[in-house]
């Protein structure tokens, strides 16, 4: 997982905190890490709206049971590194050319292998997702199968321009049918201020992951 998915919380607090409107005495629904906040300005950065959301989202599917598969991306980051080695060899070698043009071919052809490979399985085993989870074992034995074994979920904010946040969550890579798919305007889940409404969230995703083995298709 990278670094820049996770917001630690600062020493002594709770990542889980919540401020209820029953307790402040106001209307506002349930805020959960409080901290979790924007500048107004922020609200108008899509990229940073968008990264607070999808770091939400790894949470609540990790609170849900759900391990990272990394086995693919791990396999992608050495197919780069060989890339990357294979097309500074071709570079830097210690032959002159021409009598280096069979090491300069070999180098262009792994490059080649190993960019088409990356590119093939972002297609084919991500779909393209930026989170794929697999259901822990401890998991599964306390869902008693009612959450899929594993889950593609993608993400996409801004299209063409609109504040629409669309979270779609597939079984299967290339699944076209019964998607569960969560598409509501990320002002959803902000105040005016830029607080982080986490509750409204997190009881939108965990509707579509129940809703998700069954095949049914959602749109809040």
């Amino acid at each position: 997982m990278l670094w820049w998915r996770r917001r630690a919380a600062p020493k002594g607090e709770s990542a889980s905190e919540e401020t209820s409107g029953a307790e402040t005495g106001s209307s506002t629904p349930a805020v959960t890490n409080p901290r979790a906040k924007i500048d107004k300005s922020g609200l108008y950065d899509l990229a940073q709206v968008k990264r607070l959301l999808d770091d939400e989202m790894i949470e609540c599917m990790e609170a849900k049971g759900y391990d990272e598969a990394v086995l693919v991306s791990n396999i992608k980051i050495l197919a780069g590194t060989i890339a990357v080695a294979a097309a500074m060899f071709s570079h830097f070698n210690p032959w002159e050319f021409p009598g280096n043009r069979n090491i300069v071919l070999g180098c262009v052809l792994l490059y080649g292998a190993c960019i088409g490979s990356i590119n093939l399985s972002a297609y084919i085993w991500d779909a393209n997702a930026m989170y794929v989870g697999r259901l822990a074992a401890k998991a599964k034995r306390i869902a008693k199968s009612k959450l899929p074994e594993k889950v593609w979920v993608s993400t996409r904010l801004g299209e063409k321009g609109s504040s629409i946040y669309r979270l779609t969550i597939r079984t299967s890579p290339q699944q076209s049918e019964g998607k569960v798919e969560i598409t509501n305007g990320y002002e959803k889940y902000f105040t005016e201020e830029g607080r982080f409404l986490a509750t409204s969230f997190q009881t939108d995703l965990s509707d579509a992951v129940s809703q998700v083995g069954s095949g049914s298709k959602k749109s809040n």
